[in-house]
């Protein structure tokens, strides 16, 4: 399974993470302005990043609730 972390550029909300398969990273899997995404093999490896990248901007982090309620 792969993992896509979801950083605000904008500092708007948390670092979110989201499975690859989600809509919402399949209806945006670029890089834009706004946001940025980060790739990861396991959920372990996607917690450290999004604990990392969060640091940046004092928000914190979340498993995205549209797609990993349950992971």
């Amino acid at each position: 399974m792969t993992y896509r972390i979801m950083e605000d550029v904008l500092n708007a909300s948390e670092v979110k993470i989201h499975l690859e398969t989600c809509s919402v990273y399949q209806n945006n899997p670029n890089d834009t302005a706004t946001s940025k995404w980060h790739k990861a093999s396991s959920i372990a490896e996607a917690e450290n990043i999004a604990k990392e990248t969060s640091k940046k901007y004092n928000k914190g982090w979340k498993k995205a609730d549209c797609c990993m309620k349950f992971a």
